[in-house]
This record gives structure tokens, sequence and C-alpha cells, in this order.
């Protein structure tokens, strides 16, 4: 069940009966950002833990802040723990709102004082998928926040009728160039057949976009891009020619020291 967030906000507020405590963090709680990498144009997926040393748990709120310029929010989904913490169900009052810098969310497990979420860790409370736009060699921050929406959401644990601020941990994704790829396998499909050629040469001579991984795209490993490549490439397939020099058949990193770059292959791990 949904509802607005300024109404959520009211109502852990009678829970906890005061405003949030400010002072030192309470080390029984702590939230716990993943880190993750990806390249540019791909996506990866964080995971939001919640670790309880403490007391049962009522509910929660809190902020998670990104860079719009490095990371794209696409979705935000319940985690495990979150999606049955309420008798199998989530939680009674559940606001989530996205915002380009970030989202936040807050939730009532039950207007009553069970069920609860008892003391353990690991909780898996929310999965957050980015899709990375920054540039190569960038190390995107993920942090708690208390600066998104109006009014900004508080970071909160309630537990037994009281507010707690937890500890935080923040976490990092890094955009990486990706080394590992197919010779050959323009696409990124994992697979070489007629489209490679096709999408090179469109590349080529009627200027469409260029291949995420340009080096896929050097078949002859020359260090260089040219029509010698297409012929390679449709000699080998139709032809019984040469196969491409490696990494061909199977993914791996390129042995040519050249300029060419591989900034996104969605087939290799």
């Amino acid at each position: 069940m949904k509802f607005p967030l300024s109404l959520l906000l009211f109502l852990l507020a009678l829970a906890a009966g005061e405003s949030p405590v400010s002072g030192q963090p309470a080390a029984d709680y702590v939230m716990i950002l993943g880190s993750g990498a990806g390249a540019p144009l791909s996506t990866v997926d964080i995971v939001v833990t919640f670790d309880n040393n403490g007391a049962n748990i009522e509910g929660w709120s809190f902020g998670v802040c990104s860079n719009p310029a490095e990371l794209e929010i696409l979705d935000v989904a319940d985690g495990s723990t979150t999606a049955t913490v309420n008798n199998g169900s989530p939680p009674f009052f559940h606001a989530l709102s996205l915002f380009p810098d970030g989202w936040n969310v807050g939730a009532l497990i039950s207007p009553f004082a069970s069920p609860v979420l008892p003391p353990g860790t690991g909780y898996e409370m929310y999965i957050t998928v980015y899709s990375i736009v920054g540039e190569v060699g960038t190390t995107s921050n993920l942090e708690f926040c208390e600066t998104l929406g109006s009014p900004p959401v508080s970071t909160v644990i309630v537990s037994g009728g009281q507010s707690f601020l937890p500890e935080l941990n923040g976490g990092t994704i890094d955009i990486l160039q990706i080394d590992s790829y197919i010779r050959g396998d323009v696409s990124g499909d994992g697979a070489l057949d007629l489209a490679d050629a096709v999408e090179m040469l469109g590349y080529l001579f009627i200027a469409l976009p260029a291949p995420g991984c340009l080096d896929s795209s050097d078949v002859n490993d020359s260090g260089a891009i040219d029509v010698s490549d297409a012929v390679y490439l449709l000699t080998y397939m139709f032809t019984g020619g040469i196969e491409p020099p490696a990494p061909f058949p199977s993914c791996g990193a390129d042995e040519t020291d050249d300029s060419i770059e591989c900034e996104f292959y969605p087939s290799c791990p």
C-alpha cells in the first residue's frame, strides 16, 4: 500500500513520540550501501542492507544521493526483507520517491506493535538499478543523505517508540573501461554473423554510431579500423579465411598495445 510521504513521516513521528534524535549514530543500527563497477551505458545493481544489533524495529526513513552526471536511477525495488517484513508483505505504510540526484523512502511496518523487524544482520532492504552515464576512470559516490524531498526526509530508525540515527556506510560505483571482448563481434551479441560486418561498414561509411566496443571492429588487429577489417571478417565467415586474432573465439583482453578502446561489451563477464 502506497501513501504520500508527508503522511508517512507524520506517522513515523507519532510512532517515535518526538523528532529524530541528533548526536552520535547508534552503532546498534547500521545502514550499508553496496558498491559495484561497470562500463558506460551498462547497469549496476546496488543493495541497501541493514544490520540490527539492537532491539525490534518498527519503521525507518532515509535518502540515498548520487551524482546525476555519472549515474541515472532506473529503478528502486524492495529487497527481500522489505518485501516480506509485514507477515510476508511489504510495510503497511510505505512511500518511495525518485529524484534525478537520488531517492528517499519511509516505512512503518504496521500500525500496531507487531510485526516488527527483529535483531539480525544482512537484511536486504532495497535494490537500486543505476545506469552508468559518467566517464571512464570516475568513481561515483553513493551516500545516505537528508536533502531530498520537500520537506527533506530525515534518516531515522524507529525502535520502541523512539527515533535513532543509525550508523551510515556509503558505497561507490567505479566506471571502468571494459577490456574483455570477442574480436569481430561488432554488435556485442556474443556471436559473429553478417550483422557485424554491416554494422562495421555503417560506422565506416554512412556515419552510424560507433560500436560500444570499438576494438572489436579491428578484426585483423592492425591497430586501425578500415575496410580491410570488413573484408577480413567476411572472408573468414563465408570463404574459409583465417580466423581473427585473439581475443577469439572466446572472451579475452586485447594483447596488442594500440589506442583503440573497448568501453562497452555486454557479452563478456
